[in-house]
């Protein structure tokens, strides 16, 4: 966990359920202490959550808090690109394809050498599963929020309440947005922002848009890539970058300490496309609760319940 952000010195898997997004809900008159600061909450929803900006905001918000936003969902008039977005219509069952299958890169922006992965996921798929397919590929462990940025419009949980007060942006339902009803044709992007506080903003490119096989099952399927995620609560970009320096240099005066914090060990070139697969074929069609994510990125990195 990170407040203010500093890195805490509590090793990075020393709460298993509070790292890997598992909900518990806190009872009355629960202090949840950040920076020194004792807040008491009715009830706390623990998704990971940051002190530096990066918070829900209670379980009651159910997204669309502001009328604009209300407004636009109900009226079902939003644009993308110069298209209707449509009414979410009826998913299919895992063993029926009629979509069209996206091939997707997802760079993590403003690290070199690049650290990236090439998904192949169905066009109907919601932004929710995507959100689902990005955590298991990359290798994060859901532990903040997170948000897609595309055409100037943004899309999450609703259950975040990102946009609870009348000056918050519009944010639209993940759950209920396809990928095909945001990019239509290849070359276009948009971004994957997850854990507010460490910013790590994800590039999506549509590399291609394939014709619906119906030979194909409904699960994500990464095509390639290269190199690990930075560990989580590393301090975004910077503290990457400097976290990589300290485990280089083994007479650095951080680096007992550091790999204490990762746990021993941390690989930054490690990428296993036949580990991410298996893992990405437990993921549930057409959503996937936290649960249920929790239980799949647990199994991934072998982490006890």
């Amino acid at each position: 966990m990170e407040c203010g952000g500093k890195r805490s010195a509590t090793p990075l898997w020393s709460a298993a359920a509070l790292h890997y997004g598992v909900r518990w809900q806190a009872k009355r008159d629960t202090a949840v202490e950040c920076g020194g600061i004792a807040a008491a909450l009715d009830e706390v929803v623990l998704m990971g959550m940051d002190c530096g900006g990066d918070s829900a905001k209670g379980p009651e918000a159910t997204g669309g808090g502001s009328a604009a936003c209300q407004s636009a969902a109900a009226g079902g008039a939003l644009h993308m690109g110069g298209h209707p977005m449509s009414a979410p219509k009826k998913r299919l069952s895992p063993s029926a394809t009629s979509a069209p299958l996206y091939h997707l890169k997802v760079s993590l922006e403003g690290i070199e050498p690049l650290i990236w992965r090439r998904l192949q996921v169905p066009g109907d798929a919601n932004l929710g599963w995507l959100h689902a397919v990005i955590q298991v590929a990359m290798g994060w462990t859901n532990s903040h929020l997170h948000q897609f940025n595309a055409g100037k419009r943004l899309y999450s949980d609703p259950s975040f309440g990102l946009d609870e007060f009348e000056d918050d942006p519009c944010v639209l339902d993940e759950n209920k947005t396809a990928v095909l009803d945001i990019v239509r044709r290849a070359k276009s992007a948009f971004v994957y922002e997850y854990d507010f506080g460490d910013s790590w903003e994800h590039r999506i490119t549509v590399e291609r848009i394939l014709e619906p096989d119906p030979a194909a099952v409904r699960f994500a399927q990464c095509l390639d890539g290269e190199r690990a995620c930075p560990p989580e609560d590393c301090g975004g970009v910077w503290g990457y970058e400097n976290l990589l320096k300290i485990i280089r240099k083994p007479k650095h005066k951080e680096y007992e300490s550091m790999m204490e914090w990762l746990g021993g060990k941390f690989n930054p070139e490690a990428f296993d496309r036949d580990k991410i697969n298996k893992y990405l074929r437990k993921l549930k069609w057409a959503r996937t609760t936290v649960s249920q994510l929790a239980g799949v990125l647990m199994q991934r990195d072998r982490i006890k319940r």
